[in-house]
């Protein structure tokens, strides 16, 4: 079916025939275009919130003094709103049009010749400066363009009323050619329906999850991850105080498991395929590849990352997927209007030893809240705002502790300092200490509030580590927080052992509670409406993105959550199976006993049992021998009879013939996560 313009469109609303001609906005009349003018401010106040407002070629306009309606005829900026490519988004710099016939300005004059229009422009007010296409702000529905004679011209149609079924932006392009971000372009990727989509919008929004992967600019990933969000007014059956949520988009998650993917294409390959100063063409290629990593993981590698700025930047990979992961949990946000941003703060820090997100945002969750004059008078429904804050990090290039005993040791000491003022007084001298637990996040509380574990679900593509939980309400505040930092020391050593990366955050916060009865009893009160014609007519909605149940995990505390996610490569397995057979295969010299013996043997450790997974060498590591010492740290250096004193160490193959690995020496943890057979 051939696509309608404009003027077809308005004679469709009025029910107006077209004429031999076909249709004319010039033929309009005085009460049809009250009508369609009616109509369009009931359309922009429904659509307001679903980026529809925007102007494009071909939009209608009025003008103040004009007699009749003229057409915007926007320039070609690459981008369009509909299949047959004549929907171009305009921005400041369009100003044609045929012109509004007569103008009243004139009215006086005795020539008719001179009532004619004469527009004289001046700039585009009201725009859009939270959205550029090709470096000029968008126009939408609430821009008007003042005439240096007196009128004031404005849009009537935005020029995608038409269009709202048909295929959004036939060229998705949403990266400039100078590195900028479109973000009406993204907007748009995120409110389409998916199963509408194109093949080339979708690749789409798998490239800008490719792109939120590499971007290490806070502020464009702080604008893409709003633009996730459809924006609100909530004021039906809640408190009276103006209420904004802001709902998580479908394709936003869609676009975060892309986020997840390509990272861990990364890590599987061991390769970097471009950087945060990406081109679209680049992201073109990158993702063929990436979807053919999808349907053949044979692509990975065993070459390792050429330096350690790879190594980082892998590393900075998987800190943006524990951000967006973060994001994900908190599902959908609720703030007031005194709170200008959806993200209240975003920002970045990295040195040497750890690269640190810090994340605030306001958020709330329904409940009964106090309303009467004093309190507790009387209850009703509401949301009670607070602001959230969370710390997402991973290591850097630095080296940390080797030995969970001694980190533990000296960070004991340290909480025995002074605390009666709320501040953890950790004066031991070690900056580690500091980075690892981000103690100017926990500084304003004291350790009588515990730091506790929980690992969280991820929903995305990778996997989080569901199998570490700590439900230790009943042990002492200290008890947790070393807890927790043996926990982080731990995970760091295993990530150079098995080559693995880890991402951890910390919940300075609350976690907010969610109360399906509640929110039951509300959606009683609006049965016949759900979804965005719900949040028009100022209702809440249910958050339905919430990737955490909140009975998968316990609250420690006052909720304070930490969390760990590890990736793995592909040289984990592999040094999983090495770890194997030089448990099996690697013996020493017991100069009293005048025999060989296995690792397992000499460090006093239970027979060794193959391990087949990830989540069983952290479970075997974790694991005390028979004097009360973890494996991990009993291995961290095998020599003579437990000690580290130097022993003959053979590699035996089990057929009779062995090979000397050291005539008078002890071996160190990281050898047993090589392959020793061929040494």
């Amino acid at each position: 079916m051939a696509e309608k313009n404009q003027a077809e469109w308005i004679y469709e609303v009025l029910g107006k025939k077209k004429g031999a001609f076909g249709a004319s906005i010039r033929e309009l009349t005085d009460a049809e275009e009250k009508k369609i003018k009616d109509k369009m401010l009931q359309y922009w106040k429904e659509h307001n919130d679903e980026s529809t407002e925007f102007l494009v070629n071909g939009a209608i306009l009025c003008c103040s003094r004009g007699s009749d309606y003229s057409t915007l005829n926007s320039a070609d900026h690459g981008v369009y709103t509909d299949s047959s490519e004549t929907g171009a988004l305009a921005n400041t710099d369009d100003k044609k049009f045929d012109g509004f016939v007569a103008c009243s300005k004139w009215n006086d004059e005795p020539l008719v010749s001179k009532h004619i229009c004469r527009f004289k422009l001046g700039e585009w007010r009201n725009v859009r400066k939270s959205v550029t296409i090709n470096g000029k702000y968008a126009l939408d529905t609430n821009s008007y363009l003042p005439c240096k004679h007196g009128g004031i011209i404005s849009p009537v149609t935005s020029g995608q009323e038409y269009t709202l079924s048909k295929s959004y932006n036939k060229y998705p392009k949403f990266l400039n050619d100078d590195g900028t971000v479109d973000e009406l372009i993204v907007k748009k990727l995120l409110l389409r329906n998916i199963h509408q989509m194109k093949e080339n919008e979708i690749d789409a929004l798998i490239k800008l999850g490719i792109y939120l992967c590499v971007c290490e600019d806070v502020n464009i990933i702080k604008k893409i991850i709003c633009c996730g969000y459809i924006t609100t007014m909530a004021n039906k059956d809640i408190s009276a105080l103006p209420l904004y949520q802001h709902t998580l988009l479908d394709n936003f998650i869609y676009v975060s498991g892309w986020v997840t993917t390509y990272a861990k294409f990364c890590s599987f390959t061991n390769k970097l395929y471009t950087s945060s100063r990406c081109s679209w063409e680049k992201l073109n290629d990158i993702c063929q590849k990436i979807k053919e990593f999808v349907l053949n993981i044979k692509m990975a590698s065993e070459e390792l990352p050429q330096n350690e700025e790879e190594q980082r930047r892998i590393r900075r990979q998987f800190l943006n997927v524990k951000l967006l992961d973060t994001i994900l949990l908190a599902g959908n946000l609720y703030n007031r209007a005194s709170h200008e941003y959806l993200i209240e703060k975003l920002e970045v820090k990295e040195d040497i030893n750890f690269i640190v997100y810090t994340l605030k945002y306001y958020d709330g969750e329904l409940d009964y809240v106090h309303s009467g004059a004093f309190s507790g008078e009387t209850t009703r429904k509401g949301i009670n705002i607070s602001l959230q804050t969370v710390y997402v990090f991973s290591r850097g290039s630095g080296d940390i502790f080797s030995s969970n005993k001694a980190f533990s040791e000296i960070l004991s000491e340290s909480i025995g300092g002074e605390t009666s003022k709320g501040a953890a007084a950790l004066s031991c001298g070690t900056t580690a200490i500091a980075y690892l637990l981000l103690i100017p996040a926990v500084a304003s509380a004291p350790f009588a509030i515990p730091l506790g574990f929980i690992c969280t679900t991820s929903g995305l593509v990778g996997g989080g580590l569901d199998s570490i939980r700590a439900n230790n309400e009943s042990k002492k505040s200290k008890e947790l927080y070393l807890d927790s930092v043996d926990e982080s020391l731990f995970m760091l050593r295993m990530e150079d052992y098995l080559s693995l990366y880890f991402t951890f955050s910390l919940r300075v916060s609350s976690l907010l509670e969610h109360n399906e009865s509640i929110w039951n009893d509300y959606e009683k009160t609006h049965p016949s409406v759900s979804g965005q014609k719900a949040r028009n007519s100022g209702h809440l909605t249910k958050d339905e993105h919430r990737i955490v149940n909140d009975s998968s995990y316990k609250i420690l505390g006052k909720g304070h959550i930490y969390s760990i996610d590890y990736f793995s490569s592909y040289l984990t397995m592999k040094k999983i199976k090495n770890f194997n057979e030089n448990m099996k295969h690697i013996k020493l010299w017991n100069y009293e006993e005048k025999k060989y013996k296995s690792i397992a043997e000499n460090e006093r450790m239970e027979e060794f049992a193959e391990i087949e997974s990830i989540e069983e060498m952290f479970s075997y590591m974790k694991k005390k021998n028979q004097v009360g010492i973890d494996y991990i740290n009993e291995l961290n250096v095998v020599g003579y009879d437990r000690t580290n004193q130097p022993t003959k160490i053979i590699y035996d193959y089990g057929n009779g013939e062995e090979k000397i690995l050291a005539e008078n020496d002890a071996i160190g943890i990281m050898e047993l996560f090589k392959d020793n057979s061929l040494r």
